[in-house]
């Protein structure tokens, strides 16, 4: 394999030059960037929608409405899944 600036005379890729192949690394999944850390869009969203759970709970106990439901916990568990797949789909898309 022979290098010729940023091109490979034979590539092992199919034929793609270094510089498609650096191309091609924009449409990878994006990952949100703080302070120097990568991190995945998921864990984000997830934690973002656990954040979100328990201000839910806080509302919900503080009117006492989880006495309306047969097993609370597993309501709770069904808000964060549900604010986690919202916060992923439509707030930070990966």
């Amino acid at each position: 394999m022979t290098r010729q600036g940023n091109t490979c005379a034979v590539s092992v890729w199919a034929g793609k030059t270094k510089s498609d192949l650096m191309a091609d690394m924009h449409f990878m999944p994006s990952e949100l960037e703080i302070t120097g850390v990568y991190f995945p869009p998921m864990l984000v969203a997830g934690t973002l929608g656990a954040i979100m759970m328990v201000l839910t709970v806080y509302l919900i106990r503080r009117y006492r409405l989880s006495r309306y439901f047969v097993y609370p916990q597993y309501v709770l568990a069904a808000l964060w899944a549900i604010y986690t797949f919202v916060i992923s789909t439509w707030v930070i898309p990966a």
